[in-house]
């Protein structure tokens, strides 16, 4: 677990009700984290010590099989630790506006989400902050999941369009002839694994009440899109995306992607980890799923309120793709609240939004290097939209926040270039 963010007992075990949980794996704070404090104001739902238990026993399974990776395959940060997905949870005394899981982004590790989840955490949510599928196994392009040809396929022997088609609409038959369904024990997880395993986070919430929220960044916006698309609104109550990522902004790199992706099972290094290119044409497949040629994805998704955040300075997600889902979904269903925010050129956002901390590179470090100065009204109107579903739209665009009168107060982070 991180430090300085979970609370951990170090003996023994506690016994609540019919359920055991053992005290190294209890998400409950006994207090705010990351040196915040408290600020809880209408949260109404109350959650059941049993709850809480259960949902811990299903967390903790999870986290012990990462805990369980050898050795050799144990993703490792460049000083030799090791993180983890952790879940930061209220105790049952105390209500809360329901439970956020945050879906980070491509090769990126839950930490890249922590700042916000801390900040959610104190202002009366509970927290689940897991790890994309297999990202804690390395290399990427053993482990992760990707898109790949079936046996004797390749651009030259049925043509470039019919490919590119078959991955911008995967719903079409044609795609399952294209593409093989890979068995995790041979070469990894196929294009699917993205879903399966956020399916299998969200379900080890099942015993928790009250609504649940999802919040991601890039491919973790795509996932929690498509997450929101197969509920239709049964238990999400609020997605809130920050720059998703639903295909390549640049027509060419997105061609190259799509064609050269499922042929190259490495090619790539992000974050200094050897990943695949086969993973980004995953990605691929995954942004186009939510254009289904029926629109029965646009229904279901417009059940549920949604906050989609853009920048103009993006040069990794396409940008006009998002906006393009916005459109689709925003007056489908009457009374849905449905929010659009692009953050303007000249405030230089880069596509990794959600962390000041976080260098992208996709803009000239001269005119603020790609972070996210706005982080403080971005942490206040993702709080305000998961609460109240409205958004300031000039509050976005700001460097300081609203006051405390208004919203819960956003504490400076260290080594953001404001602070």
């Amino acid at each position: 677990m991180q430090n300085n963010l979970v609370f951990r007992f170090c003996v023994g075990f506690l016994l609540f009700s019919n359920y055991t949980v053992w005290a190294d794996d209890n998400c409950i704070q006994n207090g705010p984290v990351d040196g915040y404090p408290f600020d809880i104001r209408n949260a109404n739902v109350q959650v059941s010590q049993d709850a809480l238990n259960q949902t811990m026993q299903n967390i903790y399974t999870h986290i012990h099989e990462e805990e369980a990776t050898p050795d050799n395959i144990q993703r490792k940060e460049a000083d030799g630790s090791i993180k983890r997905s952790y879940c930061l949870f209220h105790p049952a005394s105390q209500a809360v506006y329901g439970t956020v899981i945050f879906f980070h982004g491509f090769s990126n590790r839950p930490e890249e989400m922590s700042k916000l989840a801390s900040y959610l955490y104190n202002s009366g949510f509970n927290v689940y902050n897991p790890f994309l599928s297999k990202h804690y196994e390395v290399p990427g392009h053993t482990y992760w999941p990707k898109l790949l040809y079936r046996a004797g396929i390749t651009p030259q022997s049925v043509g470039p369009d019919r490919i590119l088609n078959a991955i911008q609409h995967p719903d079409i038959s044609d795609f399952n002839v294209l593409f093989d369904n890979v068995p995790h024990e041979s070469v990894g997880q196929n294009w699917t694994g993205w879903m399966d395993d956020a399916q299998r986070r969200f379900h080890e919430l099942d015993p928790m009440p009250g609504p649940i929220y999802l919040v991601g960044l890039s491919l973790g916006s795509s996932i929690a899109l498509n997450l929101g698309a197969i509920d239709g609104g049964n238990r999400i109550k609020g997605i809130v995306a920050h720059a998703p990522y639903l295909q390549e902004h640049d027509p060419t790199r997105r061609q190259q992607i799509m064609l050269g992706g499922p042929l190259d099972n490495q090619g790539l290094t992000l974050n200094g980890q050897d990943v695949s290119a086969a993973s980004a044409a995953a990605q691929q497949a995954l942004g186009a799923t939510l254009f289904r040629a029926d629109g029965s994805n646009f229904q279901s998704l417009s059940k549920i309120p949604t906050f989609l955040i853009g920048t103009e300075s993006d040069i990794s997600a396409d940008t006009g793709r998002s906006w393009s889902l916005h459109s689709q979904i925003q007056n489908l269903t009457p009374g849905v609240a449905h929010h659009w925010y692009t953050y303007a050129a000249n405030l230089n956002v880069g596509h990794a939004m959600t962390d000041p901390r976080d260098y992208p590179g996709f803009v000239d470090s001269a005119h603020g290097g790609g972070r996210n100065i706005q982080y403080k009204a971005l942490y206040q109107e993702t709080y305000d939209f998961l609460v109240n579903n409205v958004v300031d739209d000039f509050n976005m665009g700001q460097q300081g926040q609203r006051p405390k009168e208004q919203l819960p107060q956003v504490l400076p982070i260290q080594g953001a270039d404001t602070d």
